[in-house]
């Protein structure tokens, strides 16, 4: 049986000093130890703003698909929702004819005739995307 160690023994997570006396889960030795270590902890603040644009994105190609398997819509049409095309989450190439996918999260979409139009897939089951993924 393995034997935990003593308050006096246990140190601090974040500068390595004893963290006495208290609670057998403590991990700090004091306030400030615990405050500067979830400061830096913390997500910089661009990565919740890309996670926000990558949660729209989804919810405009999810609205856009409704019940269907597939859609098509122009692109304009797909901006003036407010997708915007800079944010994906995957590349996926088609293994039948070497199209190129982009997907939000399960969401996926193709260029179709020059740029100007979409079709709109849901999972990567709808298309044949045997190969691996790569993130954008």
């Amino acid at each position: 049986m393995e034997e935990t160690p003593t308050a006096a023994a246990k140190l601090c997570d974040f500068c390595g000093n004893p963290v006495g006396k208290g609670r057998s889960d403590k991990k700090y030795c004091s306030e400030a130890c615990r405050s500067e270590a979830n400061n830096q902890n913390k997500l910089p603040e661009y990565i919740p703003a890309i996670n926000n644009i990558l949660v729209k994105n989804w919810k405009i190609l999810k609205d856009c698909l409704g019940d269907k398997e597939m859609c098509k819509m122009r692109v304009r049409d797909l901006g003036g929702r407010g997708f915007n095309f800079k944010f994906t989450t995957a590349e996926r190439i088609n293994d039948g004819d070497g199209d190129c996918y982009y997907f939000v999260y399960d969401m996926g979409y193709l260029l179709l005739d020059q740029e100007t139009r979409v079709l709109i897939v849901q999972d990567d089951t709808m298309v044949r995307l045997t190969g691996p993924a790569y993130p954008v």
